[in-house]
C-alpha cells in the first residue's frame, strides 16, 4: 500500500507528464487556428487545457500553477464566447503563458532550476480581462512559492458571540 507522501508524490508525476501531453495539444491547436475556418473548435480545445492546468494543479497542491491557470482560462473562457475578438496579441500572450506552463512543469521535474517569474505576464493577462470587460482582478500568483502548497482543510468558522459582535 502507498502511504498518503507516496500517493501525492505519484498523482504529482502524473499530472506533470499529462501536463506535458496537454502543451503539445496548446501548440497545436494554435497552430491550427491560422489554418481554419472552425476556430471556434480549436478555442474550445485550448480552454481545455488551460482548465485541465487549474484542476490538476489544484488537486496536486501546485497553488501557483492552478491561479495562474485560472486567469489563463478566464481569458480563454471570454475568446470562447465570442471567437472575432482573438487578435494576435491575444494569440501572443497565451503563447507565452503556454512557455510559462513548460517552464514550471521543466522546474518541478528538475530539468529546469530558472525561478518562475510570471507576475507580469499575469498582469498583462488581467490587463487583457480588463480590456475584454471582465472584471478580472485576479492576484498574480506568487512565483517565489516554486513548492506544492500543502492542502490545509479548515475548521468550519464559529458563529459570532454578541461579546465578539460588540467588539
Amino acid at each position: 500500500m502507498i502511504d498518503d507522501d507516496g500517493f501525492l508524490e505519484e498523482l504529482r508525476r502524473e499530472f506533470l507528464a499529462e501536463g506535458a501531453s496537454l502543451l503539445e495539444l496548446w501548440e497545436e491547436s494554435f497552430l491550427k487556428l491560422e489554418e481554419t475556418e472552425n476556430k471556434a473548435e480549436e478555442i474550445s480545445t485550448i480552454f481545455r487545457v488551460a482548465h485541465s492546468f487549474n484542476g490538476g494543479s489544484s488537486a496536486v497542491g501546485y497553488a501557483d500553477m492552478a491561479a495562474f491557470a485560472h486567469i489563463v482560462e478566464d481569458l480563454l473562457s471570454i475568446i470562447k464566447k465570442d471567437p472575432s475578438i482573438l487578435t494576435t496579441e491575444i494569440v501572443s500572450l497565451l503563447l507565452k503563458c503556454g512557455d510559462a506552463f513548460k517552464q514550471k512543469i521543466a522546474f518541478l521535474n528538475g530539468s529546469d532550476s530558472t525561478d518562475w517569474e510570471i507576475t507580469v505576464l499575469s498582469f498583462d493577462l488581467n490587463d487583457k480581462l480588463l480590456m475584454l470587460g471582465h472584471s478580472g482582478g485576479h492576484q498574480a500568483p506568487h512565483a517565489e512559492s516554486s513548492r506544492p502548497t500543502p492542502v490545509v482543510e479548515t475548521a468550519p468558522e464559529a458563529e459570532l458571540t454578541d461579546e465578539m459582535k460588540a467588539d
